[in-house]
């Protein structure tokens, strides 16, 4: 098995992870409700994979796409 870093730590867009652990970006910053909380919503995980590739665009990303850090 090997280790993949996720494109999405590099990019100016990211926003960390909460305290539920799930990665935050500015293009995803819908409020989502989860077992009776209410949580902003993570990362799509084809995108956090690497599956997808977000320089396209993807549903719901609010016309944000990857774009290196500076």
């Amino acid at each position: 098995m090997s280790l993949r870093y996720s494109i999405c730590y590099s990019c100016k867009h990211f926003m960390g992870s909460g305290d539920n652990h799930e990665p935050k970006c500015a293009a995803f910053p819908e409020i989502i409700e989860r077992d009776n909380e209410w949580i902003p919503s993570a990362i799509p995980p084809s995108i956090f994979s690497g599956r997808f590739d977000h320089t396209k665009p993807y549903p719901g990303d609010n016309g944000i796409r990857y774009e290196p850090k500076e």
